[in-house]
């Protein structure tokens, strides 16, 4: 697992910059588990971030919004139509007086 953690990190901010930000993404693997820690680095890539120092924050916020963001895209990717026979059915249910 933490290869694959590394590689998407050096996918957010490069090569030359993951060697000095390493630390950031071991301390939020120790401190959060590899699970949520690949939820913040997938929002940080769709936030668009170059950086792990947003995720490292001492207040928590970037973490917040990476993981915010993440959970908003699996909703969007998520979102079912409910067929047409289902969408009559309850609108005649809520339709009855």
């Amino acid at each position: 697992m933490w290869r694959a953690l590394c590689g998407k990190a050096v996918a957010i901010c490069g090569q030359a910059v993951f060697r000095s930000e390493a630390a950031i993404l071991k301390r939020l693997v120790t401190r959060f588990g590899p699970d949520e820690t690949e939820r913040m680095l997938d929002g940080a890539k769709g936030l668009g971030w170059r950086s792990l120092k947003g995720l490292g924050s001492k207040d928590g916020l970037g973490r917040r919004w990476a993981v915010e963001a993440y959970w908003r895209a699996q909703n969007a990717e998520r979102k079912v139509k409910m067929p047409t026979r289902m969408k009559a059915i309850l609108w005649e249910i809520a339709n009855e007086d």
